[in-house]
């Protein structure tokens, strides 16, 4: 069996500290077998294995309601803030897919789109296994699921940390050209301990409302984010890096 990450960020992102390298480094020791990384907005620009590690290019779309779209095996950016016509269109035109991002999530979700059921009837999955998201809004992902659509599962990692507290079990590897035949099959699998920094996310939505009070205060901002938010994930991370857990001794 193979075991991938589909959603983990690196410093790319704004909002994560996290150096590829030690990314690679903690799914190593999980048992993994490959991770997509899926920074905000843009694309990644790096070899397509690491020490051992499948790297599947990715990127974690912002369209223009505020929801977020994952798009996997693309290779160009993607401009954030457009239609979701337009960000499929420029999915399918880099021969990607196009996957729903924690759908029940009350920040960047789906669920309250009037037109969810056309979007379901365009893209090619949906991700059902969040590590971030709550076993309730996970069940109701799950309920958006159709026999065309596939199901993924990643830990939303911003930390090295949260690396593999969620992936998908398959079959055979991941590649660009069996990407949805595979996952028709593939379990998910929720590591345990991944309710342990669940908090994460709450701090990280009420730095969102402390970004809007202070984005007009440049040094504020920098205090707040090279200071403050990176020391709390530094703290953060060296716990979650001493839950251990393999899956390939499962």
């Amino acid at each position: 069996m193979y075991y991938y990450d589909l959603h983990c960020h690196t410093n790319v992102s704004k909002d994560s500290f996290t150096d590829i390298s030690d990314a690679v480094s903690v799914a190593k020791k999980r048992g993994l077998d490959g991770i997509a990384i899926t920074n905000h907005n843009k694309k990644y620009d790096g070899p397509l294995m690491i020490d051992g590690i499948q790297i599947i290019p990715s990127i974690e779309v912002t369209i223009e309601t505020g929801s977020h779209l994952l798009a996997y095996f693309v290779n160009n950016d993607i401009p954030k803030r457009v239609s979701f016509d337009e960000t499929i269109n420029n999915i399918r035109a880099q021969g990607g897919y196009a996957v729903l991002a924690h759908p029940y999530r009350k920040t960047h979700g789906w669920f309250d789109l009037e037109d969810l059921d056309n979007i379901l009837s365009i893209v090619d999955g949906v991700e059902v296994g969040n590590a971030l998201d709550c076993d309730d809004q996970r069940e109701l992902a799950n309920k958006l699921l159709n026999n065309d659509l596939v199901r993924t599962a990643g830990s939303d990692a911003h930390m090295a940390g949260q690396v593999g507290f969620a992936v998908v079990e398959v079959r055979e590897r991941l590649t660009k050209d069996n990407f949805k035949e595979v996952l028709k099959d593939a379990k998910i699998v929720i590591a345990p301990g991944s309710h342990n920094f669940r908090m994460f996310w709450h701090l990280r939505n009420m730095a969102s409302k402390i970004k809007s009070i202070i984005k007009d205060f440049k040094v504020l901002r920098f205090v707040f984010y090279r200071v403050i938010m990176k020391s709390y994930f530094t703290i953060k991370n060296r716990s979650l890096l001493k839950i251990k857990f393999n899956y390939k001794n499962e």
